[in-house]
């Protein structure tokens, strides 16, 4: 028994090992300009060391490896939002700003396999469904923390119903259109930027 369940994880740990190079792989030849559409299985391979015939024996195709990916990173993402989340309603701006720091950082991290699902999620079912669950989360999470702060008495009297929506939907797009391209500087700039949008976009005045 011993045996089996050393092998079984051993199995486990080669699937691990062979997402991280194709991922590693696939982040390489995003950043230098490729689009998903235009990265063969065999380029791919090729970047990532490994056979062809390799890559097939653990993925489908490139949709199924980039919908592997996006379930990967889909928690760390909206963990990101940490106790904004689940104390908004007792936050101060600095704790708005290092949440939304904490996102762009998760972003920047992942930038590579979220720009390729949203490339892929239109032609793609399994991605598509992965993709819009991750959204979901993110979206019912700053719902509920938008919730929170009307039931305290801390929200903006006018606040549109689907704030938290488009909230994190334009976050979301930002983040994954515009980031990665930003130096420290402008990084610093935009995380300023969105924190004051998302904040008076939420809050009353003064409060």
């Amino acid at each position: 028994m011993a045996s089996v369940t050393r092998r079984a994880r051993n199995d486990v740990d080669v699937a691990l090992n062979m997402e991280e190079r194709l991922q590693q792989a696939l982040e390489r030849l995003l950043d230098r300009g490729l689009t998903i559409t235009a990265i063969s299985v065999d380029a791919l391979s090729r970047e990532a060391g490994i056979a062809r015939a390799t890559f097939y024996l653990h993925f489908r195709d490139k949709g199924e490896l980039v919908a592997r990916l996006i379930a990967r990173v889909a928690d760390e993402v909206v963990g990101a939002g940490g106790l904004w989340f689940v104390h908004a309603e007792d936050a101060r701006f600095e704790d708005l700003r290092a949440a939304m720091a904490r996102f762009f950082d998760a972003y920047l991290e992942h930038h590579a396999i979220l720009a390729a699902a949203a490339e892929t999620a239109p032609y793609d079912r399994q991605v598509a469904n992965l993709h819009t669950r991750m959204l979901e989360r993110f979206v019912a999470e700053s719902r509920q923390a938008v919730q929170r702060i009307a039931a305290s008495g801390r929200a903006h009297p006018g606040l549109p119903p689907m704030v938290a929506e488009v909230l994190s939907w334009s976050v979301n797009h930002t983040y994954v259109q515009y980031g990665k391209g930003l130096d420290d500087a402008q990084r610093q700039a935009f995380i300023d930027t969105w924190s004051h949008v998302v904040w008076h976009s939420i809050f009353a005045p003064d409060k």
